[in-house]
């Protein structure tokens, strides 16, 4: 199985979850693997699946200032690691900080 088959097999395990429990606030996180500023398979399997739950990345959100969670000898630099949210508390509870 391809990584790419692979991704996909997750993403609609986790759909169905999302499914079974459709009342229920969701947080996803951790390193996805997609960068949603870039093009890529896992990218836009992750951006349909974020669609088709009716999901949002954090990262998205209109108060997000985060660069980068992943770099590569300090040269390339992505956000792989992400916090994917429900739709209201994406907008509900999502707040910039400022220190």
């Amino acid at each position: 199985m391809s990584s790419f088959d692979e991704y996909s097999f997750q993403l609609s395990v986790t759909h169905e979850l999302i499914h079974q429990y459709s009342d229920c606030h969701i947080v996803l996180g951790g390193d996805l693997n997609a960068d949603f500023a870039r093009s890529g398979g896992h990218t836009s399997l992750l951006g349909d699946f974020c669609s088709q739950a009716g999901l949002l990345p954090a990262v998205q959100h209109p108060c997000s200032r985060v660069d980068y969670t992943y770099n590569f000898g300090m040269k390339h630099f992505s956000v792989i690691d992400h916090f994917i949210l429900s739709e209201q508390l994406f907008r509900q509870t999502v707040k910039y900080r400022q220190d």
